[in-house]
């Protein structure tokens, strides 16, 4: 694996941490560890965030809409 490959690897594997660890904040079922109670979380950002991983986990998708249906 190429440094960029492998750099592009690493970006899509934290954001998609990131993204659970700040739906698990707002209630989200998780096993993701929370580690920003102290940030202040923007939804649409974080809605479009999670809609546009590149990967995308099915799992994570309908927790947040449902959570988003909910609230």
């Amino acid at each position: 694996m190429d440094a960029v490959t492998q750099t592009l690897h690493q970006l899509r594997v934290s954001t998609h941490a990131l993204a659970w660890s700040l739906w698990s904040e707002l209630g989200v079922s998780s096993w993701t560890p929370t580690r920003h109670a102290r940030w202040g979380i923007e939804l649409e950002p974080l809605i479009v965030l999670t809609g546009s991983l590149p990967e995308a986990d099915v799992r994570l998708r309908n927790e947040v809409i449902d959570w988003c249906v909910t609230n």
